[in-house]
């Protein structure tokens, strides 16, 4: 399983001219190829990405916010194609359509009760080969829902993308032990398939991670595993805000401290955004950066 490197993450660009913006925003600040830490550019997109186009756009499946999603293959393509020839972490992150809500987390390891039906892989797999063809090596996937574990070594197997699992539920507040303990058998059936656990609250609506509950979360998962993961978090990182910035920084200088290293993954989605237009915006982009590379150097890890 190939792994990806330790990044800052910005989720949401939709097109080569805004991902050309968001690298030269990271080149000022010293994130990305030639800084001291990746820059990694996330593409949001749904089942209905590998079959819409520019002369006939399909809106993203149930997304509350559509304006976020690429709007065709071509620009996905085009735009992932960019971040390989600039050295950045291209990755694609595929919203599936059973979202990873707090029930499905809890029972994930064994699909029973509220659960439902883990979902059908064949959408990204069809997605990730038609991507794959078109770069110089397989694009990174986040999944943003759950997958049963032959799911996913299906989609490792036939596309060789590394895949990033989004953690969603429970981050927010404690998750029980039976909840956990079903989390870390799942975990247990895809290790060999996944490089990354991204301990996320928010799921692009902003809402702040509670670094307690997730380092708990996190440290149980790396008691269990050893090291086979790598982790990453995410949550109501950014704003433009002097309270908001010092906040970032906070966060992310907490959890290095906690976890004693430094080479994490933080990403961000709405709070790139202008709140009025919930457009990318490269002011919120610069002030999220500039504050998570704050927290990053200011945390003493041992």
């Amino acid at each position: 399983m190939t792994g990806i490197p330790q990044y800052i993450g910005v989720t949401g660009p939709r097109s080569v001219d805004e991902l050309k913006a968001t690298i030269d925003t990271a080149a000022r600040l010293g994130v990305g190829p030639s800084g001291s830490v990746n820059l990694m550019c996330g593409c949001l997109v749904s089942p209905t990405t590998l079959s819409s186009t520019r002369a006939e756009p399909i809106e993203p499946i149930l997304s509350n916010r559509p304006n976020r999603h690429v709007e065709s293959l071509e620009d996905l393509i085009e735009t992932l194609q960019l971040a390989a020839e600039s050295k950045v972490v291209g990755m694609v992150h595929f919203e599936l359509r059973n979202g990873d809500v707090p029930h499905k987390l809890a029972h994930c390891g064994t699909y029973r009760g509220t659960a439902g039906h883990p979902e059908d892989p064949k959408d990204v797999i069809a997605l990730l080969k038609r991507v794959n063809d078109e770069l110089p090596a397989p694009i990174p996937v986040q999944l943003n829902g759950v997958v049963s574990p032959k799911g996913i070594e299906e989609i490792a197997k036939e596309t060789g993308s590394p895949i990033v699992l989004q953690a969603r539920a429970e981050l927010t507040g404690n998750i029980d032990q039976e909840s956990l303990k079903n989390f870390l058998h799942y975990l247990g059936e895809i290790k060999p398939y996944v490089s990354n656990v991204l301990m996320d609250a928010s799921g692009g609506t902003g809402a702040e991670i509670d670094s307690r509950a997730a380092l708990e979360i996190w440290n149980a998962i790396d008691s269990e595993f050893q090291g086979e993961f790598s982790p990453g978090f995410a949550g109501g990182l950014g704003g433009i805000s002097d309270d908001e910035r010092a906040r970032t920084s906070e966060i992310i200088s907490q959890i290095c401290q906690a976890l004693g290293r430094n080479d994490i993954d933080f990403d961000n989605e709405s709070k790139s955004r202008d709140p009025e237009t919930d457009e990318l915006s490269q002011e919120y982009i610069h002030a999220y950066l500039d504050s998570a590379q704050k927290g990053l150097k200011t945390a003493i890890v041992s």
